[in-house]
């Protein structure tokens, strides 16, 4: 089980480091935003897709846990992030 708590909280270090990444590229340059949002968004699902699949193959007795605990989690920073860069577009317009 420790496995587990270890797989759920490396998924939320990759969402949250990936976000920080995200928002300094789009800081820098705002106006490539569509380009960025769609790479960054497929690098995630790729990137967690395939570390659900491994964590998967290696303890088949959590399977359903895992994959379950990572689209919960993969939802709630998606949204976090959308609110985030949401924000940041709106102190942009403003400007």
């Amino acid at each position: 089980m420790t496995h587990f708590f270890l797989f759920s909280s490396s998924l939320v270090l990759f969402f949250f480091i990936c976000s920080k990444l995200f928002l300094s590229s789009y800081i820098k340059n705002h106006v490539k935003y569509l380009r960025f949002q769609v790479s960054y968004f497929c690098v995630k699902v790729i990137i967690s897709s395939f570390s659900v699949f491994l964590f998967c193959n290696y303890y088949e007795s959590l399977k359903k846990l895992a994959i379950i605990t990572s689209l919960v989690i993969f939802i709630i920073c998606h949204f976090i992030e959308g609110f985030i860069v949401q924000k940041k577009i709106v102190n942009n317009v403003k400007k």
